[in-house]
């Protein structure tokens, strides 16, 4: 599955149900490495990065995905929102 970006994804997911969170990082790296013009797949890797604290991370990752996906938007404002910046949570 080497250049199979849906199977580093799936595994991806895996790793970040079971809490490995940096192993879901890494597979969702390279899933995004084989097609990065996918959203979910960098909104994913904000979800891992997300749970592991990396909220800067986790905001750079969403702020991508919303360039291939605009859906992905709403984590974005709920960061912002979290972090007091409401001006830029209702953009």
């Amino acid at each position: 599955a080497p250049d199979n970006h849906d199977y580093y994804n799936y595994l991806g997911v895996y790793y970040h149900n079971s809490g490995k969170y940096a192993d879901a990082i890494t597979q969702y790296q390279k899933a995004i490495t084989l097609k990065p013009d996918l959203g979910v797949y960098h909104s994913n890797l904000g979800f891992a990065y997300e749970a592991m604290g990396n909220i800067d991370a986790a905001l750079q990752a969403y702020l991508e995905a919303v360039k291939y996906d605009k859906v992905q938007g709403a984590r974005i404002a709920q960061i912002y929102f979290r972090q007091g910046q409401f001006a830029k949570a209702e953009q």
